[in-house]
């Protein structure tokens, strides 16, 4: 067998060429056009595996045209014979920083041309640099990881969740899902048995909600369970979108490159989890999905008030999560949030962020009447 016939490599060379291009300009013809059209061809991806053309092709048609540029790095095509090909490459997003992809696709010449058959992509932490060598990189200097401002606190580089944060959230989510009704009591100190910790971050837990309007403190009566009426909780949410698409339509106007990358970074991140169906982990990713266009409305006070109304409705926003399908639907909102944000369509990412948080209080109401 003849490997690495120059002619072939050339042809090979070429139709990759035309693959990544059609790839970062999100051609969907071609991206389908190059890929073998049979049930036996694969793609492993970042956060889907695809049996099958159609499979393949439905993931291309639904996937978001955002953050689809990237940088390839240390390409190498193999020939073997002249009817068959591997090529491997590297790759950078700015939309995944810290991160470096990897890309195996197998083409096979057929009548029509040259078609991958498989093909084989993920991203590893940069830390793994350490194992490659200076061919490895882009050329030019990669951006640093984006940091997204908090809005709400300063915190280390790594989130740790506090007791208390834990307890809060274990608390809300058993009242939210009707497992501790209106009026049960709680107790400091049965509850710091029952979660085996001090009175102490019980205490601070139960502060955080009676602030968030899911307890009610009564003198010399101790807490307990306090659910808002359909009115109140009606009228929570109706601030909750005026003030997000607020932060969304000052975002769209102000957004520095860096937290447009930032955004976009966060956007991968939380479309790769509408895959794996955690909805504790979106939870928390989607809390900076909503920080970074908080921060990025420039404007301080509006963030502080925006963020204010969202402790108070977080509780029943996090609960929708579980809602059959409710990950993809969030994403899907997201992407339109974040195309038009990155378009500088101040009325568009208003609109879309409004849409977004009416379908959240919709999804709600679905779980409410569900548990």
């Amino acid at each position: 067998m003849e490997i690495d016939l120059p002619e072939v490599i050339a042809e090979v060379k070429a139709a990759f060429d035309r693959y990544e291009q059609a790839l970062v300009s999100n051609d969907v013809a071609v991206l389908g056009e190059l890929f073998r059209n049979d049930p036996r061809t694969l793609r492993y991806g970042i956060g889907e595996n695809l049996y099958g053309y159609e499979a393949i092709s439905g993931f291309r048609a639904a996937r978001s045209p955002v953050g689809l540029n990237r940088r390839t790095a240390k390409t190498v095509i193999t020939s073997y014979g002249r009817d068959t090909a591997v090529a491997s490459t590297l790759f950078y997003r700015d939309t995944a920083p810290g991160k470096v992809g990897r890309q195996m696709q197998t083409w096979i010449r057929f009548p029509e041309g040259w078609r991958v058959v498989a093909a084989s992509c993920q991203h590893h932490r940069r830390a793994e640099r350490d194992r490659m060598t200076l061919d490895d990189l882009p050329r030019g200097t990669l951006p640093a990881e984006p940091v997204v401002p908090r809005v709400d606190r300063a915190l280390p580089s790594v989130q740790k969740v506090t007791r208390a944060e834990e307890l809060r959230l274990q608390l809300a989510d058993e009242i939210v899902r009707g497992m501790l009704a209106p009026g049960s009591p709680l107790d400091e100190t049965d509850i710091a048995r029952r979660f085996n910790v001090s009175r102490t971050p019980v205490r601070e837990a139960l502060r955080q909600l009676v602030a968030s309007g899911l307890v009610e403190a009564r003198p010399h009566r101790g807490a307990v369970v306090a659910q808002p009426s359909v009115e109140r909780l009606k009228g929570m949410f109706e601030a909750m979108a005026e003030l997000e698409a607020l932060c969304a339509c000052l975002a769209a106007e102000r957004m520095s490159a860096a937290e447009r990358h930032g955004l976009e970074a966060i956007h991968e991140e939380l479309r790769v989890l509408s895959y794996t169906g955690n909805p504790e982990r979106f939870h928390e990713v989607n809390e900076r999905f909503h920080n970074a266009i908080y921060a990025g409305s420039q404007n301080g006070y509006i963030a502080e008030i925006t963020l204010a109304t969202r402790v108070r409705v977080q509780p029943f926003r996090r609960a929708q999560f579980r809602n059959l399908g409710r990950l993809a639907k969030s994403q899907a909102e997201h992407d339109r949030v974040v195309v038009a944000v990155m378009r500088g369509d101040k009325q568009g990412a208003a609109a879309a962020m409004r849409a977004h948080i009416e379908l959240v209080r919709g999804e709600y109401e679905i779980y409410a009447v569900s548990v």
